[in-house]
């Protein structure tokens, strides 16, 4: 099973698949979407400092698209928040309810999936390069 927080990880921008935005509400589709909600939150320790991350779902994108953000984006968007607490309240009610390690193996099998998409690709591209030589030899 995946790590709850295998997408916290910081990453250099020569490690960042391309399917990943640098902005997150910038996505692959041009679009710029604003936060819908919070999924999920995780508190990470990294030394003597913690800091506090949000699984933002954004409007009008997949669920498997969300992002990691930092608590600076309630600064812009204070209502996310605020709905925030209150499904907090409503998932320790047991009226609601969200599956994180779920959603990061379903995000871990979507990237593995991209990555054999490229390699069947390029792997076609250079068949296709290899026949197109031995015609002309």
């Amino acid at each position: 099973m995946a790590s709850s927080n295998q997408y916290l990880v910081d990453n250099s921008p020569d490690e960042i698949p391309e399917t990943d935005s640098v902005a997150s509400n910038d996505t692959d589709d041009g679009q710029t979407h604003q936060p819908e909600k919070i999924l999920a939150k995780q508190d990470i320790k990294h030394n003597t400092h913690e800091t506090t991350w949000f699984l933002v779902k954004w409007e009008n994108c997949p669920v498997l698209r969300s992002s990691w953000e930092s608590g600076d984006l309630f600064k812009t968007y204070p209502k996310l928040l605020e709905d925030w607490k209150v499904e907090q309240q409503r998932r320790a009610e047991g009226k609601s309810k969200f599956d994180l390690d779920a959603f990061n193996q379903a995000v871990l099998d979507l990237d593995k999936a991209y990555v054999r998409r490229r390699q069947l690709r390029r792997l076609k591209k250079d068949i296709s390069r290899l026949l197109t030589l031995t015609k002309i030899s």
